[in-house]
C-alpha cells in the first residue's frame, strides 16, 4: 500500500484481519513489529530481446548451452556445467561439450 495510506488503524485493522483465526493474540506492550519500506522501481523499459524464439537466440547467441543427453540427468549436467565454468574447471571444454566426464560430475550430485 501507499505510505500515504498507511496509519495506526489501518495497521492494527490488517494485523486482526490476518490474525483474526488465532483467538488467543494479545496486543499489548511486548508486541515489537519490524517494518521495512521499499522504495518501488520507476522508469525505463530495460533491453528488449531480439528474439522471440528461444532456439534462434540459442543458434545465434554463443553464451547458451544446450544440455544434450539420453539420460535424466539434464538438471544436474546443467548445474555442474555452470559449476565448472565458473570455477575454470581445467577440462571445460570436454564439460562444454557433453562428453564424459559431464557425465561423471552430473551422477556424483544425483542421488
Amino acid at each position: 500500500m501507499k505510505l500515504s495510506q498507511l496509519n495506526v488503524e489501518r495497521f492494527q485493522t490488517e494485523i486482526e484481519r490476518v490474525l483474526q483465526s488465532y483467538e488467543q493474540f494479545v496486543m499489548d506492550e511486548t508486541l515489537e513489529i519490524e517494518l521495512i519500506h521499499v522504495s518501488l522501481p520507476s522508469g525505463g523499459i530495460g533491453k528488449r530481446c531480439k528474439y522471440g524464439d528461444l532456439g534462434k537466440t540459442s543458434e545465434e547467441k554463443r553464451c547458451f548451452l544446450q544440455i544434450q543427453n539420453n539420460d535424466e540427468l539434464c538438471c544436474s549436467r546443467a548445474i555442474m556445467t555452470a559449476k565448472a565454468r565458473l570455477d575454470g574447471h581445467e577440462k571445460w571444454n570436454s564439460i562444454r561439450q557433453g562428453r564424459n566426464i559431464q557425465t561423471n560430475l552430473a551422477k556424483k550430485v544425483t542421488p
